[in-house]
């Protein structure tokens, strides 16, 4: 006895090309992201004799990263710690820090 509606076969066919677009997704539907979107890091330093060796390496990565900005604060090494250290427990702090020549 045939019942009314789709086959089984019509049915997991229909469905499978949904799946495959779904999987696949349609243009339309991703997020368009830009690779020249503007970034802005900060970074603390704890050695202001490196801060400039950090400027130049930002710029030269700018130069093929359109967008990049690198923000650079540096202090001596004690009112460093004690800024960081503030900043860690308010949720204010840098995206990278410096300690003796070390990127944190």
């Amino acid at each position: 006895m045939k019942r009314p509606g789709l086959a089984r076969r019509a049915f997991l066919k229909q469905v499978r090309g949904v799946g495959l677009v779904a999987a696949g997704g349609l243009p339309i539907l991703r997020p368009q992201i830009s690779m020249a979107a503007p970034a802005t890091l900060s970074l603390w330093s704890g050695n202001n004799n490196l801060t400039p060796f950090y400027q130049m390496a930002a710029a030269e990565y700018a130069k093929t990263h359109p967008g990049f900005t690198l923000d650079t604060q540096s202090a001596p090494m004690r009112e460093f710690e004690q800024k960081l250290k503030a900043a860690i427990t308010t949720d204010t702090g840098p995206d990278t820090s410096s300690r003796f020549g070390r990127l944190v």
